[in-house]
């Protein structure tokens, strides 16, 4: 049961994203992830030449914190109400207006 449950969710996760970016780049980003991942490895090395440990997963801190950051600001920006009188809806004006007649 928790198997067909998860197998229902997996799909429609697949559908949801793959209308929002395509099937194509859905099914990229775990690439784009590894190879992302692959060749941080590979300069892993010379970047520890330069930083310590240390001071490297402290910058990763940085960096997530303020991806972290931008993104809830978006998320914050989507919910404000316009503040041009336009977020109330159509009906409530029609009805202001026929008052005033």
């Amino acid at each position: 049961m928790v198997f067909g449950i998860l197998k229902i969710m997996i799909k429609e996760e697949w559908r949801l994203h793959t209308s929002l970016f395509g099937t194509r780049m859905f099914a990229a980003f775990p690439l784009m992830i590894g190879s992302g991942a692959f060749i941080a490895t590979l300069f892993l090395p010379s970047i520890q030449t330069v930083m310590t440990t240390h001071q490297l997963l402290q910058s990763a801190h940085y960096v997530l914190i303020l991806f972290g950051v931008t993104i809830g600001a978006f998320g914050l920006a989507g919910k404000e109400p316009e503040s041009d009188g336009h977020d109330r809806p159509d009906h409530e004006e029609e009805e202001v207006v026929t008052r005033k007649r």
